[in-house]
Order: C-alpha cells, then sequence, then structure tokens
C-alpha cells in the first residue's frame, strides 16, 4: 500500500492498459440489434400515469405548469435529502412521480405522445414520436438526477426538450 512505502523503496512500473479486443465480424453478425419502438400504453401503465398526476397534484403540483413542476421537483429532494438516510422513504415513488409529471407535460407541449419504450433495457412508460423515432423514458431522466442530487434542472431540461420538438415540427 502506497501510504506505507518505505522511502528507499522503488516505484513500481504502471502496467500497460489492455488493448481492446477486435470485434470478430460472425460475433457482430450473431449479436442481436435492438432497434427503440414506441409501444402502446396499457392498462396497468396508464394506471401509473394516473397515481402519479394524481400525488402530484395532492402535493400542490400542477404537473401542467413547468415551473410548478420544477418547484415541486426541487422541494421534494430537498426534503428527502435533508433527512437522515435510515429517515428517508423510498425515492422510487418520487422519481416516478416526477418522470411522469415530466412526461405529462411533454404531452401537452410537443407532439410526444404517451407509449411504453421498448429497448435493449426492457419496456418502460416513456414518451415518443413515430414521425422521428424520437423516444424519452422520463423516469430516466429524474433517477440519473435524484442520484447526483441535482436540483435546478427541470425547467432548463425540459424546456430544451420543448424547444428541440418545436423546432423538429416546423421542418
Amino acid at each position: 500500500m502506497a501510504w506505507f512505502r518505505d522511502k528507499g523503496e522503488s516505484r513500481s512500473v504502471p502496467e500497460p492498459a489492455p488493448q481492446m479486443e477486435e470485434l470478430d465480424a460472425a460475433e457482430a453478425e450473431a449479436t442481436p440489434l435492438v432497434i427503440p419502438r414506441l409501444l402502446p400504453l396499457d392498462d396497468a401503465g396508464q394506471r401509473r400515469i394516473d397515481a402519479a398526476l394524481a400525488a402530484l397534484s395532492a402535493d400542490g403540483v400542477d404537473a401542467g405548469n413547468l415551473g410548478s413542476l420544477a418547484a415541486g421537483y426541487d422541494r421534494t429532494y430537498l426534503a428527502w435529502s435533508a433527512l437522515r438516510a435510515s429517515k428517508r422513504p423510498d425515492h422510487d415513488p418520487l422519481v416516478e412521480r416526477y418522470g411522469l409529471g415530466i412526461a405529462h407535460y411533454l404531452t401537452t407541449a410537443t407532439d410526444l405522445r404517451w407509449g411504453r419504450v421498448s429497448d435493449a433495457f426492457g419496456v418502460e412508460i416513456g414518451v415518443g414520436s413515430d414521425r422521428d423515432d424520437d423516444f424519452l423514458v422520463p423516469t430516466n431522466l429524474v433517477a440519473v438526477r435524484w442520484m447526483n442530487g441535482e436540483t435546478g434542472w427541470v425547467a432548463a431540461v425540459v424546456g430544451t426538450i420543448v424547444g428541440r420538438r418545436a423546432g423538429r415540427a416546423a421542418r
């Protein structure tokens, strides 16, 4: 261990980084490519959306208003993170609530529609467009930022998505 090395001990030369393997053409052909698709929303998915929107409303968050969603997310995350780790509730329902709330906003502000996104990671509630094959799993969008402890991002990120969708609709 470097902390306890004798000063007279010589330092070892680091080993070279391993070389990347070349992909065998036959192996590449045998690996199935998963093309994301937007599948119809099922009843279970609709119930999850309805529950998330009702929970947001009960918390005073208007999922049709980006400012309200942004403020609600920040307030919820900060309250959750202020608790001792042993006292925190499971964050998954909170992530789903805000992910589906953001998706709801996107379905009202853009051409994206509800569905189930099927990709290499499985099938999850999402939004998408058949016109240009753009898909978004909104709970992933929220989960990554939740894990990183980010606040203040909702309005900017969702606003950018809305702006890009508007630009594509104009083409």
